[in-house]
């Protein structure tokens, strides 16, 4: 199958970022350094990937103005960590190649359960966490 020139330069930026080993990955921050008139937010907000935590994808779902849950869903027994994000006023899909590495670190806030799911068990906690630059645009 032939392969157009803008699928090789995206799969070059791929093999680029995984060698370099700042590929983005679910809990990471995303910075909007565009417009993008259906998230409704302004240059400057952070985002965050969801999905699970250390699994690398080709295509992201990112949600400005997120209410980050990381953690298992239950503290018992074994299960993969994942960030699940809410809020908005929007979540973008977006390809890995078009986040751009910066680097840099951002503090952010998420929330996961204290000893087991159920109302009134969540708790808050601060990381840092790798940020990437996005201007907003999937083509």
């Amino acid at each position: 199958m032939r392969k157009s020139i803008e699928e090789l330069t995206q799969l070059a930026i791929m093999v680029r970022m995984r060698l370099l080993g700042n590929y983005p990955l679910p809990g990471d921050a995303v910075r909007l350094i565009g417009n993008y008139p259906g998230v409704g937010e302004s240059p400057g907000a952070i985002g965050i990937i969801g999905g699970v935590v250390g699994k690398p994808r080709e295509n992201y779902d990112i949600t400005f103005n997120a209410s980050a849950f990381r953690g298992k869903s239950s503290r018992i027994g074994p299960g993969p960590e994942y960030v699940s994000c809410s809020g908005g006023p929007g979540t973008i899909a977006t390809p890995a190649w078009k986040l751009v590495p910066t680097n840099g670190k951002v503090l952010v806030t998420f929330w996961r359960w204290r000893n087991y799911p159920g109302k009134g068990n969540g708790e808050s906690f601060h990381l840092f966490v790798p940020v990437f630059h996005w201007d907003g645009k999937n083509k």
